[in-house]
């Protein structure tokens, strides 16, 4: 039977006036009986498939629309619903997949292109991202979400100085959107205008009293300013971000300071492995003032590296314990400045597997003069990866010392970006014999007490090196992370580490030359 029998038809016909009306509970009812009749039929698959869409019933809809394309693999719709269930699942490959096919076919598709960019931004092309979305600004010049998605792309891909025009002009446009704030916001920030970059947070605070991504915005600005007090307060904003689902404040007591003799603590390791080999020091600050037990919560693959008396270490997730109080692994240093008015010193707490020391230390002991660690990408999947990590091409002109012997740390993408260039005979690519098993950094730590120094981007690297009190030298944006502010004005984190930051034109070069210039010196 098809859609010509007059019956249908019409049962068709009233079905497609309901889901007009977004009447779409009784839209479904009409279109299921009709699937059964006709269960090979494009367009009754296609609005089942929206009408699940319209329900939040996900798994149906993807059903029924992937059946559509697998008939009419380029149906635009069904394609268009189906990247944006995906983009939402954060399956970011599979929307691209659907939205590319039919981009390709209709570039005038405002909504396509909007959709495939926002993919493209998720999936780090953001070149291509940005092409897209400025041939659509020609057509629509005042459409917000193409303005907004340009600004943002252009955040990500390091070009603040357009990414703030075209943010201011996004929110000119449309004032009313959170999203926009703090991302303005944060682009003020990377230029080091924490003046323009706090007037832009607080005004979003004043439309959005209660967004938690504004207020963590807004705290690593005023932490970079050193307004502690206030920062601290807002960085706890960041506890409410669908990154923090293991929040025991319903059931458990979260720590501000109480006196903690005689109890115990449960501190949930959090963040990235340099904000946990960095701030795992508090540990130690609470051991030293209160006659407490802790149990300290990581990662299984980051067990390993902590070597605490009296600390028990656990794995991340583990919930039957009893405990007094809890408490994130980030919010010890905001208690503790409250209480000391000061930050705690390093304490070099990381410990090494001898064995693997060993055959490191056989392995490339005959390498005639210094060994120099190098790294220069960190995780790509951080937002703002693109303002820290350095194109490989950079270090290029380091490694034309040939008295030196360059050994690379770098791991995942970084292998990648290594692999792209001629390595000098003087530079060692060791990535894929290093850290191989389940122990993160386990042969990183062993070639790290090789090394003569480590030059670094703003990774994990960086917090492990100097945490073990190895030379090391860390190359930073203009605007770095709150804690390399503080660095900078007030507080070293770590005694052998030094700092090479970018200049106001947030470019490498003169980095890489300055580095040049003290490895001259040095070596």
């Amino acid at each position: 039977m098809s859609l010509d029998n007059n019956k249908i038809s019409n049962k068709f016909k009233k079905g497609l006036e309901l889901f007009k009306n977004k009447r779409f509970a009784e839209a479904e009812k009409l279109f299921k009986k009709i699937f059964k009749y006709n269960p090979d039929d494009v367009l009754i698959n296609f609005f089942l498939g929206a009408t699940y869409f319209e329900t939040r019933k996900f798994s149906l809809s993807q059903e029924k629309l992937k059946k559509v394309i697998s008939i009419e693999k380029s149906h635009r719709d069904a394609n268009f619903l189906l990247g944006m269930m995906s983009y939402n699942e954060n399956k970011f490959d599979e929307a691209k997949n659907h939205l590319e096919k039919i981009y390709n076919l209709n570039t005038n598709d405002t909504n396509v292109a909007n959709l495939f960019a926002k993919v493209l931004i998720k999936t780090r092309d953001y070149h291509k991202a940005i092409r897209i979305l400025q041939i659509e600004l020609e057509k629509k010049p005042n459409n917000f979400d193409l303005i907004n998605n340009l600004g943002y792309a252009y955040l990500l891909n390091a070009e603040i100085n357009k990414s703030i025009k075209y943010l201011s002009k996004a929110l000119e446009l449309n004032s009313n959107s959170s999203y926009t704030y703090a991302n303005l916001g944060t682009s003020f920030f990377l230029k080091n205008d924490l003046l323009s970059s706090k007037k832009i947070f607080k005004k979003g605070l004043e439309i959005f009293p209660e967004n938690n991504q504004i207020s963590f915005a807004f705290s690593i600005s005023e932490l970079s300013d050193c307004n502690f007090d206030a920062g601290f307060k807002l960085y706890e904003k960041r506890k409410y971000g669908k990154d923090y689902e293991l929040n025991f404040n319903k059931n458990h007591k979260e720590w501000s300071g109480e006196d903690l003799n005689q109890k115990v603590i449960y501190i949930i390791s959090e963040q990235g492995i340099g904000d946990i080999i960095q701030f795992s020091r508090y540990l130690i600050s609470l051991k030293k003032k209160y006659s407490v037990k802790i149990i300290f919560a990581v990662n299984k693959n980051l067990k390993h590296l902590f070597n605490f008396d009296g600390i028990d270490i656990v794995e991340k997730g583990n919930l039957n314990i009893k405990f007094d109080y809890f408490q994130y692994l980030l919010s010890l240093p905001g208690i503790f400045y409250k209480i000391e008015k000061k930050f705690a010193e390093n304490i070099n707490f990381i410990k090494i597997n001898n064995v693997i020391l060993n055959n490191w230390s056989e392995k490339i002991k005959n390498l005639k003069g210094p060994k120099i660690g190098f790294n220069f990408q960190g995780d790509p999947s951080y937002i703002l990866d693109g303002s820290r990590s350095i194109p490989i091409n950079y270090f290029k002109d380091l490694f034309l010392k040939d008295n030196l012997n360059f050994i690379s740390l770098v791991k995942g993408h970084g292998e990648l970006e290594l692999n792209k260039i001629i390595l000098r005979k003087n530079v060692f690519n060791f990535s894929k014999d290093i850290d191989n098993n389940d122990n993160s950094f386990e042969d990183t730590v062993a070639i790290l007490k090789n090394l003569d120094l480590l030059i670094t981007s703003d990774t994990a690297i960086a917090h492990l090196a100097s945490t073990m009190e190895i030379k090391t030298w860390l190359l930073l944006n203009f605007s770095p992370d709150w804690r390399w502010h503080i660095n900078m004005k007030l507080f070293k984190w770590y005694k052998n580490l030094k700092i090479f930051r970018q200049e106001s034109d947030l470019k490498w070069d003169k980095v890489i030359k300055e580095v040049r210039t003290e490895l001259n010196k040095s070596f």
